[in-house]
């Protein structure tokens, strides 16, 4: 057993084994490679278009934010599959992956920060351009002013779109002097037209470097390199997985070689095994076929030996009532005689005296029944009734024969034998001679259990109990003791003196009562000693073929 439990554990190793090799077989990153290259195209191809779209929006060639905003949200899309789950890249057994995918994505964000700062500048920037390009091509003119600030004003203008389309060192100083000339001339202060003018000059001349510095962090940002970087973990972890998938693959190789030359050895062993349960069992079955002899042969030797038990039982009831059966019929045989005498006698006279001669015979005749009651009781104890069919037979028969057999020896011993029959006569059906035999080793044993006592009673009766009938054997002892009467039924067990008991008696009393689906107990509640004999009225039929 030990050794089928041994090859299951070692059978459950190896395909634990082999599913453990088959789970690291697989690439992490393979079923999702080409989606992260893809990935990195989008990520690429978003961040050269903010830049492109940037840069037009910073030569005013972009009417709106519109590309910008949805750029940045894709920017923020990308980080964001980065660092989940869905592509297996955060969390991987390489680390320098997540490191990169944080620079990166740090990066990212802050150049979006960039781009929101430069978007609300820039917006400024470019309703001051508007304002001033809208007063070029409207060719306003002050009322009531000369050429001189007519033209200053449009000094003003031209200087700053100028600076504001092309940052060049020579269209920030021209801007910067048409300021000043603007600040020296008092008179022109006051005019609404101008002061908006120098408002929004001013404007832009302090914005645009400004601007300009946003565009260069923005363009210079390192966001290139740290993509770069990142592509270059992963391919580097691409390829570590695949060689670590590579490694498992042919460990799983080899791992199925060695299932299958366990399973090849299992299926060895077990039919090695099929053949030799085929061959013990061809051997079991002639050893069954031996012992169900020799039991069979046991058991009629039981059966013998307990027939055996059962004579012997029977003759030593017979020799301890033989003294009594002796007096019982040498009583009757010398009634019989004298009797004869008497009836020779008065043949002798004449006239003969019918009268007398009738009274004698029948005296003669009763004395014979007497006899052959006797011989008649003692015919059915002696014979060997195991095999006997179940008969009925009255219980009130059954007591008087029995009491029969030994009621000389209770006279003789001045035990008071009391019969106390059925009000009517009730029938059973029982082997008469195994009944008969119960009863009178119940009677000797109350007879040897009160000999010496100076109260000394037997008394022997029975009652209806509907589908069965309980006869009882009561004598003016005692009762027994409680680990008396847990041994009393085990066989050789005696509470009688060595040599005078056997101990089988109620042993064999309890067989035969139980063959007769009855019940043998001591009434452990009467004041004195009682055995108790409960038989069924009808005997079950199967129970009867069976014996």
């Amino acid at each position: 057993m030990r050794k089928y439990l041994l090859l299951l554990v070692l059978g459950a190793g190896i395909f634990a084994t082999l599913v453990y090799f088959y789970i690291h077989s697989e690439s992490r990153l393979a079923h999702k490679h080409q989606d992260v290259l893809q990935l990195f195209l989008r990520a690429k191809t978003v961040e050269a278009s903010l830049e492109k779209d940037l840069l037009e929006s910073r030569a005013f060639l972009l009417l709106n934010y519109d590309l910008l905003v949805q750029e940045e949200a894709e920017v923020e899309r990308i980080c964001s599959s980065f660092r989940s789950d869905a592509y297996g890249l955060s969390g991987t057994f390489n680390h320098d992956i997540d490191a990169s995918i944080n620079a990166y994505c740090d990066a990212m964000e802050a150049k979006v920060e960039k781009v929101e700062s430069f978007k609300s500048r820039n917006a400024i920037l470019k309703n001051s351009v508007s304002f001033l390009q809208k007063i070029a091509s409207q060719n306003i003119e002050f009322a009531g002013h000369d050429s001189r600030e007519e033209g200053l004003r449009i000094r003003v203008v031209n200087a700053s779109l100028a600076y504001a389309l092309v940052s060049t060192a020579d269209a920030k100083l021209a801007l910067e002097k048409a300021i000043v000339l603007i600040d020296r001339s008092p008179a022109l202060h006051g005019l609404n037209e101008l002061d908006a003018t120098a408002k929004h000059a001013s404007k832009i001349l302090e914005i645009k470097d400004e601007l300009d510095r946003f565009m260069m962090e923005t363009l210079d940002s390192k966001s290139h390199g740290l993509l770069d970087k990142l592509r270059a973990s992963y391919f580097t972890a691409y390829e570590n997985d695949q060689k670590n998938a590579s490694s498992y693959r042919r460990l799983l190789f080899g791992a199925c070689l060695l299932f299958l030359s366990f399973v090849l050895y299992a299926v060895v062993r077990v039919w090695s095994s099929a053949q030799a349960l085929a061959q013990a069992n061809t051997h079991l079955e002639k050893r069954v076929e031996e012992r169900t002899l020799e039991l069979s042969s046991s058991e009629a030797m039981i059966m013998q030996q307990q027939n055996i038990l059962v004579s012997l039982a029977k003759m030593s009831a017979l020799g301890e009532m033989a003294g009594g059966i002796a007096h019982e019929i040498n009583n009757p045989l010398a009634t019989i005689k004298s009797l004869s005498s008497q009836i020779s006698e008065i043949l002798s006279d004449d006239p003969l005296d019918k009268e007398m001669l009738s009274k004698m015979s029948q005296s003669i005749e009763k004395t014979a029944d007497r006899i052959a009651k006797i011989v008649q009781g003692l015919r059915a104890f002696s014979r060997e009734g195991s095999h006997d069919n179940f008969q009925p037979v009255g219980v009130n028969y059954l007591i008087e024969d029995t009491v029969s057999l030994c009621q000389e020896r209770f006279k003789s011993h001045e035990i008071r034998l009391i019969v106390e029959p059925l009000a009517a006569e009730v029938a059973i059906e029982a082997r008469a001679s195994e009944i008969s035999q119960v009863l009178l080793n119940l009677l000797n044993n109350a007879h040897d259990a009160i000999e010496m006592r100076d109260v000394k009673w037997v008394t022997i009766g029975a009652w209806d109990e509907g589908d069965s009938i309980c006869i009882h054997v009561t004598d003016s002892g005692d009762g027994l003791a409680e680990e008396v009467r847990e041994k009393i039924f085990q066989p050789f067990f005696t509470t009688k003196e060595i040599g005078k008991g056997t101990g089988l008696g109620l042993s064999i009393s309890l067989g035969i009562i139980k063959g007769h689906q009855g019940i043998l107990s001591v009434d452990e509640h009467h004041a004195h000693t009682r055995f108790i004999v409960r038989l069924p009225k009808h005997q079950d039929p199967a129970t009867s073929t069976a014996a």
